[in-house]
């Protein structure tokens, strides 16, 4: 018999913890093994931009980072148009519907790599964009590490997979990747 309520406070009348939510520590930032990017590009081409990165983990000479940086051309991917560059964009778990979206909405063309969690439900919208075949990762302790080096803590048990997605219509038929 036990009920629960959520309520709203007000950010002005909630200070401290307004502010610890809306920080990104190191922990949340996680970096692809370089021999894993490899392998994407290899199989999918070479792109041009990384847009979620930060300087100490960027794919490409040229990226856009999530937080202000002094080497990034954009801070905040979301911020400018996608429709005529060559991305790459490995995004925050928590992000990959809003880049599935943008990529639909501005028919843009890149490569995007998530987890391969079939049961999520921006994953038939990652397999309707998908022009190509994807690179599957299976899982490894040096997949992903955060910028201290420290494996992912769900390394035992997640796979990525990588394609080339657009959200140009291909008149009506439609790819079947591999």
């Amino acid at each position: 018999n036990i009920h629960v309520f959520a309520y709203y406070i007000n950010s002005a009348d909630n200070v401290t913890a307004d502010q610890e939510s809306r920080k990104l520590g190191t922990e949340t930032e996680y970096e692809l093994d370089k021999n894993a990017f490899q392998k994407i590009t290899s199989q999918l081409g070479e792109p041009d931009i990384d847009l979620f990165a930060f300087r100490k983990h960027s794919k490409c000479r040229r990226y856009f980072s999530w937080k202000p940086d002094p080497d990034s051309e954009v801070v905040n991917a979301f911020t400018i148009p996608w429709i005529d560059i060559n991305f790459y964009a490995f995004p925050p778990f928590s992000l990959i519907l809003r880049v599935l979206r943008k990529i639909q909405r501005e028919e843009a063309t890149g490569i995007v790599v998530i987890p391969h969690w079939p049961t999520q439900p921006w994953f038939p919208v990652f397999c309707e964009l998908l022009v190509s075949d994807t690179v599957f990762l299976p899982p490894s302790k040096i997949l992903l590490c955060s910028v201290d080096r420290k494996p992912h803590p769900l390394y035992k048990h997640l796979s990525l997979v990588a394609g080339v997605l657009s959200g140009k219509v291909c008149g009506d038929k439609m790819y079947q990747p591999k």
